[in-house]
């Protein structure tokens, strides 16, 4: 957790450069504007109404938490405000939001202008009565920021409307998402739960399948010939039966008279399932009498690598579940089933709520003491090293009017490249990146040159010309864009 004065002198703006990019020397911006390129689409502001009076923690979907201390707001006259508060918050973690939001991702370093790549932004404000407030003279306030980001190697930023563009604040280390860890461990807490029921409705079960088969046809040597393992097998799932592949060789006493093992149904009393080696048929079974109808099962793999001891007990002779309808034989415990299938859906359904709040979290949490409200951004250079520098051009089929402004989206969703006409002697292409350019044409209608167009430009070729040059031909993809997700489905982002 850090705590820095935006005020920062030169020297220090440029020794974030020194961490990220060998001690580059920093040169300031233009001062800085904000145009969503289609007002309506940027990301909503979060809105809190709190009490100024009292600690709060907020709580948003990602994982984020937002810590004002009391008495820590004032409004213009610089006065601790008491009222109620509206606290207002957003935050930007793709190429398409930070498209849409119009912020401006350009650094200047040693006269060249570079651009930043996020590890998340985030915009957070205050108002009182429709007017801006302040954090009071020493006062600060935490933004625990939840990053899809993991690297260590971003550096804390905000952004100096008035004057300076981005200035650098300092570097912080990323730390673990305990939100996302605990809900995780409650999804495993809840597949343990699963599978114990799982086993409630696996217990009962004969040793050979064989010997099952005898049974059902009643010893008839004809009907079992003809008899299809399909369908037996599913005969016998009507009555919640699974079975082994091999019998031990030992007598039961059941109600004074002895039966071979092999002829019982038996119930798994174990609490857990069988091993899946226990299924083989060259897997070595034997019963030791514990007390009354109980027993214990050992079980030895081929070889005798692995063994297993289960307790079991007699249920009753295999020939009379078969006398019965599956729905008669599950009379006594068809009442335990519905119980668990009841749990099962339970456990199912909480397991789904906590797989969607964990598909929200993101892995890692960036904190930082802030001393002001606006706009800051987790960022680091984007890598250019095999940038192709050329005199762009860039047009929109069917469009008669000239184009003033592109962005281009890199396939890493993290950053918008800007260019505006001025800037087009000096467009960078990409290669081996399934980059976008994108422009807004009147009517909320859009221009694309897609992804697949773009890495089939040949860019061995426009390096060897001399001065390399490219002409880039848009498509109107989409008229009347309303809503960010047609945004990107059209970018496919």
């Amino acid at each position: 957790m850090k705590s820095l004065n935006h005020q920062w002198l030169l020297a220090i703006m440029v020794a974030v450069f020194g961490y990220a990019c060998n001690s580059a020397t920093v040169e300031t911006s233009n001062k800085v504007t904000i145009t969503p390129p289609l007002p309506g689409l940027e990301t909503s502001y979060t809105v809190f109404e709190i009490d100024p009076t009292e600690d709060q923690i907020l709580e948003m979907p990602s994982g984020t938490n937002i810590t004002i201390r009391a008495n820590s707001l004032v409004n213009a006259e610089g006065k601790l405000v008491k009222d109620k508060v509206s606290l207002k918050y957003r935050e930007y973690h793709d190429a398409v939001d930070i498209l849409l939001s119009g912020i401006p991702m350009d650094y200047t370093v040693q006269g060249q202008k570079r651009t930043m790549q996020t590890a998340g932004m985030f915009d957070v404000k205050a108002e009182q009565n429709g007017k801006e407030l302040a954090l009071a003279d020493g006062a600060t306030m935490r933004v625990d920021l939840a990053s899809y980001e993991e690297g260590n190697d971003y550096s804390f930023f905000w952004l100096d409307q008035d004057n300076e563009g981005w200035e650098f604040v300092d570097h912080v280390e990323p730390i673990g998402n305990g939100k996302r860890e605990a809900i995780q461990k409650e999804i495993k807490t809840l597949e343990k739960k699963l599978r114990k029921s799982k086993r409630q409705k696996e217990k009962y079960f004969v040793f050979d399948f064989n010997t099952m088969l005898d049974v059902m046809y009643a010893d008839d040597f004809k009907g079992m010939q003809n008899a299809k393992h399909s369908t037996v097998a599913a005969k016998a799932k009507k009555y919640d039966l699974t079975w082994l592949k091999n019998a031990p060789y030992a007598f039961v006493e059941y109600k004074g008279n002895n039966y071979t093992a092999s002829m019982m149904v038996w119930e798994n009393i174990s609490g857990k399932h069988f091993p899946k080696w226990i299924y083989n048929k060259d897997t070595k079974l034997k019963l030791t009498k514990l007390n009354g109808d109980v027993y214990e099962l050992f079980a030895t793999a081929t070889g005798g690598a692995k063994t297993a001891k289960l307790k079991v007990k007699v249920v009753m002779p295999l020939k009379y579940v078969f006398e019965y309808s599956p729905k008669k034989w599950k009379k006594n415990f068809n009442s335990i089933l519905k119980e668990v299938s009841k749990e099962e859906a339970k456990i199912r359904k909480q397991m789904e709520e906590l797989q969607e709040k964990e598909g929200l979290q993101a892995a890692t949490i960036r904190s930082f003491e802030l001393v002001g409200f606006g706009i800051y951004n987790y960022d680091k250079l984007m890598k250019e090293e095999d940038r192709i520098e050329v005199l762009a051009d860039f047009e929109v089929k069917t469009n008669t009017n000239p184009l003033d402004l592109v962005f281009c989206l890199p396939e890493d969703n993290k950053t918008v490249i800007k260019y505006p006409t001025k800037d087009w002697n000096k467009v960078n292409l990409l290669p081996n990146n399934a980059a976008r350019f994108i422009t807004f044409l009147p009517n909320n209608t859009i221009g694309l040159y897609a992804a697949e167009e773009y890495k089939s430009i040949d860019f061995d070729a426009v390096r060897n010309q001399s001065e390399p040059k490219y002409n880039f031909t848009l498509v109107k993809v989409l008229e009347g864009a309303n809503s960010q997700e047609a945004i990107r489905e059209l970018l496919n982002m």
